[in-house]
C-alpha cells in the first residue's frame, strides 16, 4: 500500500478516481496538476503528471515493463538497481555546454548502449556497473576510458581533500570536515574498482567496507 508512504512524505494528499482507478495526488492547490501517483499492480508505482497517467489506465498494457527491463531486472541482486539508456542521455546533453572534463566520457557516450548499476548491501558493500557495447572493439575502448577516468577521479578527490584541509586550517570555522567521510568512501571505491572487458560488455566492480556496518 503506497498511500501511507506518499502521505508520510507529502502530508497533504487527496485521492481521485479515473475510470474506477484510484489516483493519489497532492492536496496543496499550488501543486495540483503536477505529479500524481497510480499503482497499476502490487509493488509498482507510477508517478507522473495526470496527462501521462490516464493513458496507462486506458491501455493497461502500457504499464507493463518492456522486455528489456525484465531482462535487466534479472541482474538486480541488491536493494539499489538502475539502468541508464546512454544514447538517450547523450541526446539530453547534446548542444549543452559541458564541463571541461566531460570529453573524457565521450567514448562511453558514443560506444555504450546502456549501463546497468547496482549496489549489493552487506559487508563488504559491493558496487557494480556494467556497460553493454555492440562489439568487443567498442568494449575495449570503453574499458580504456574507464581506467583513465578512475585515475583522474582519484586525483580530483585527493585535490579536493587537500583544499578542504587547507580551508579547515584557516582562521574561519568551516563545515568542510563533514565532507571527509564521503571523500574517503569515494576514494576507497575508486581504489578497489576493477575494470574488465569480456566480449561486448565492460564490468566495473568495487567492494569496500560497508560504512553503515562500521557505524554500527
Amino acid at each position: 500500500d503506497f498511500k501511507p508512504l506518499i502521505e508520510a512524505s507529502y502530508r497533504t494528499i487527496r485521492t481521485d478516481e479515473y475510470k474506477g482507478k484510484q489516483l493519489i495526488a497532492w492536496a496543496d492547490p499550488g501543486l495540483i496538476g503536477t505529479i500524481e501517483y497510480f499503482s497499476p499492480m502490487a509493488g509498482t508505482l507510477i508517478s507522473s503528471p495526470r496527462a501521462q497517467l490516464t493513458p496507462v489506465i486506458d491501455d493497461p498494457k502500457s504499464a507493463e515493463p518492456p522486455v528489456a527491463a525484465v531482462q535487466w531486472m534479472t541482474e538486480a541482486k541488491g536493494p539499489l538497481f538502475g539502468v541508464v539508456n546512454i544514447p538517450a542521455l547523450k541526446r539530453v546533453f547534446s548542444g549543452r555546454s559541458a564541463a571541461p572534463f566531460m570529453p573524457m566520457f565521450q567514448p562511453i557516450f558514443d560506444l555504450a548502449d546502456d549501463a546497468i548499476i547496482s549496489v549489493e548491501d552487506g559487508d563488504p558493500l559491493t558496487l557494480r556497473t556494467s556497460f553493454n557495447c555492440s562489439n568487443p572493439e567498442d568494449a575495449a575502448r570503453v574499458e580504456q576510458t574507464l581506467q583513465a577516468m578512475i585515475v583522474i577521479l582519484k586525483n580530483m578527490i585527493a585535490a579536493q581533500r587537500a583544499a578542504l584541509l587547507n580551508g579547515a586550517a584557516g582562521s574561519n570555522p568551516s563545515p568542510a570536515p563533514s565532507m571527509f567521510p564521503l571523500l574517503d568512501l569515494a576514494g576507497q571505491v575508486l581504489t578497489a574498482a576493477k575494470v574488465t572487458a569480456n566480449a561486448g560488455r565492460v564490468d566495473v566492480i568495487a567492494s569496500v567496507k560497508n560504512p553503515d556496518e562500521t557505524i554500527r
